[in-house]
């Protein structure tokens, strides 16, 4: 797990087994939080089966498994340093952007069912608004019609003349007809009402934003969430910054454990060994190699 042959373990320093059961120690964590965060979002938010859930789940794990055993296998220089600790860091805010997704998944689906009530009042609203004037104009001319067919009936305006004659019954079919139109304009309205209430109302049991939301959706949900907010913003920053050191636990301990004592005895035995290969080859090349060679030969 650690990165050691356990056929050396019982020959190792003390310090070289301390820090192989801190690395041991360490490249659980991130795996755990990447297998139990990739579970979590293919289940709540892919909505797939526990199997599959727990499929991708293993990949996810295992990968960063082999992440994390390449960051400790990787020897010690300022340049691998450098590029191991930006690996791990691009792991760990990787990881730490998907945790937060499950942490924040409650302030997630708030803002986003937010989103679209606001959206679905505004475009509502906006319709409701542009049909209103069309209704209060048809009920004015259907009122100024039925006036006008009262008076004309009655005689006391129009043509003067009381009774059902010819103009009585045209502005009698005229009002009728205006009345049809502003109760198909109300009935319009009051429909477009109801479908709003409606809406409303299916949104706050089940918004469909919440369910077509994928992570960059989330990500962006939870971005404007802590954006508007300041404590969610601080929260968020320290649950951030926890989970970043969780998934970094293996680069800090590569960084802080130094050389142990099998180590140096290591580097030791290299360097021997390449100075016994560089001696070798300056005696195999050197110029008088060839005549010892025969004269050795000679006198056998």
């Amino acid at each position: 797990m650690a990165g050691e042959d356990p056929r050396r373990i019982a020959h190792l320093h003390k310090s070289t087994l301390d820090r192989a059961l801190a690395f041991g120690l360490a490249i659980h964590i991130p795996v755990l939080l990447w297998f139990a965060s990739t579970f979590l979002i293919c289940r709540e938010i892919f909505e797939q089966g526990p199997l599959s859930s727990l499929a991708v789940a293993c990949c996810a794990g295992a990968l960063v498994y082999l992440v994390e055993r390449l960051v400790i296998a990787t020897p010690r220089s300022a340049w691998v340093s450098l590029g191991r600790f930006f690996l791990g860091l691009v792991v760990a805010l990787l990881g730490a952007s998907v945790i937060d997704l499950v942490i924040f998944e409650k302030e997630i689906v708030q803002h986003l069912k937010a989103q679209e009530l606001t959206r679905a009042t505004t475009d509502f609203d906006a319709r409701i608004a542009t049909l209103q004037p069309q209704v209060d104009a048809r009920h004015q001319i259907w009122l100024r019609a039925e006036h006008e067919a009262v008076c004309e009936a009655t005689g006391a305006c129009g043509s003067g003349t009381a009774g059902v004659g010819p103009i009585a019954k045209a502005l009698r079919e005229r009002a009728s007809r205006l009345e049809q139109e502003y109760k198909q304009a109300d009935a319009a309205l009051r429909a477009l009402r109801e479908e709003r209430r409606t809406r409303l109302a299916a949104i706050q049991v089940q918004p469909a934003s919440v369910r077509e939301a994928g992570l960059l959706g989330r990500l962006e949900a939870l971005r404007q969430y802590t954006e508007e907010r300041p404590a969610a913003l601080l929260a968020w920053g320290l649950f951030f910054v926890l989970v970043l050191c969780l998934e970094l636990l293996v680069v800090l301990a590569k960084i802080v454990f130094g050389d142990t004592v099998d180590d140096r005895l290591e580097l030791v035995r290299e360097r021997v060994s390449e100075q016994k290969a560089r001696d070798y080859q300056a005696a195999m090349t050197r110029p008088g190699r060839s005549a010892d060679e025969v004269l050795a030969a000679a006198f056998r």
